[in-house]
């Protein structure tokens, strides 16, 4: 069964306020935080590929194909992930707002 939009946007809401609590414990350089907020992005990234296009369609402004990517990323290639791409991805958020408001 698939889950509605608002359902993924509330998970990725709440991972991103994850990834804030984590980095509330150190600096990304700390591995238990990199590790942290690297499966949250990962989780966000997972998220994306469950929104609908109708949705998407309507936040041109959000790089959705680059969330997704990121995904990929750090689910194939884990052990060339270092800190500063976790540090940007991870203060960025991509902008996503952290209640959605609309599905």
């Amino acid at each position: 069964m698939s889950r509605s939009d608002a359902d993924i946007l509330d998970d990725i809401a709440t991972a991103i306020t994850s990834i804030h609590s984590h980095l509330q414990h150190g600096p990304i350089s700390v591995e238990i935080v990199m590790d942290a907020v690297a499966m949250r992005l990962l989780e966000i990234g997972e998220a994306v590929k469950g929104i609908s296009p109708e949705l998407t369609a309507t936040e041109p402004d959000v790089q959705w194909s680059d969330i997704a990517g990121m995904r990929d990323f750090l689910a194939h290639h884990y052990f060339a992930t270092n800190p500063e791409i976790i540090q940007s991805r991870s203060t960025s958020a991509w902008r996503l707002s952290p209640t959605p408001s609309s599905a």
